[in-house]
């Protein structure tokens, strides 16, 4: 997406082994956002991992900025419990706003 648009990102069904985060690499040219959701291989949301659930990464340009999630009344970056729910496989729905995505990786 451009500095001046907003799209959405879907990614395949990928196997994660043993992340407890997501980082992305991502310029946004101090005016930008991006939101990202957590899903099954069938494209189910896992709770508490949807857009609405996340914090926006926004107005940065980083290599290593990490996606987080409102849990309850503290942040998240821990998503290794969720993925395992899921036997491993996940995929990622991404909604961005004058946000060039170049990479993201789990660690």
């Amino acid at each position: 997406v451009g500095f001046g648009g907003s799209g959405e990102a879907l990614t395949r069904p990928m196997r994660v082994n043993g992340a407890s985060q997501l980082l992305v690499n991502l310029d946004q040219r101090g005016r930008g956002a991006l939101w990202v959701e957590l899903q099954d291989r069938h494209g189910n949301v896992l709770p508490g991992f949807s857009l609405s659930d996340g914090y926006p990464i926004a107005g940065i340009n980083a290599v290593n900025a990490t996606a987080t999630w409102w849990a309850g009344n503290a942040t998240t970056m821990n998503i290794g419990t969720a993925i395992k729910s899921v036997g491993g496989v996940v995929r990622l729905r991404m909604w961005l706003v004058a946000t060039r995505l170049f990479s993201f990786k789990f660690v």
